[in-house]
């Protein structure tokens, strides 16, 4: 069962919209976070659930907006044995070459600096990022990663433009 959270609005359960945004990152932008950590959600799954709250998979924009999300996601960590979770984005990158894919124009990256952005013929399915964040943010094993889309991960960023 997901979990949704509003950036600045609260834990909602089920299929309620986030329909307001205390914290926006500019005029038109509001970040929701989808959790599954019980089941988990693969890419697609992800991308529909978002759509189905009236948003698409987030883009990171920038640092500040990075920062923002690790530290808003770090508050809402369930307390049930979970100390990090992994998030869909809605970046992709060619595991090939290593080059991202700009899907609103900007790719902004922060890779993970203990395993980081896979690369090569080992992982040519590794074509979609996720974020992952750690309760400590010291912690070395948090930031973007590349994997398979078909991998289950713990939940999704959403983004709503007005």
């Amino acid at each position: 069962m997901w979990t949704l959270t509003a950036i600045t609005v609260g834990l909602f359960m089920g299929s309620a919209l986030a329909t307001t945004c205390d914290v926006p990152l500019d005029d038109e932008t509001c970040l929701f976070v989808l959790l599954d950590v019980e089941d988990g959600v693969t890419y697609n799954a992800a991308r529909r659930s978002c759509s189905g709250r009236e948003g698409k998979v987030a883009v990171i924009p920038d640092d500040k907006a990075y920062d923002l999300v690790m530290a808003y996601v770090r508050s809402i960590l369930p307390e049930e044995n979970v100390d990090s979770v992994e998030l869909w984005t809605g970046l992709k990158v060619d595991p090939l070459t290593g080059s991202v894919t700009k899907p609103r124009g900007y790719a902004f990256t922060r890779w993970n600096s203990y395993q980081g952005l896979a690369t090569g013929l080992n992982y040519w399915e590794w074509t979609n990022v996720y974020l992952a964040v750690n309760e400590n943010r010291n912690n070395e094993d948090q930031g973007m990663v590349n994997y398979k889309p078909t991998g289950r991960l713990d939940g999704v960023i959403c983004q709503t433009v007005s």
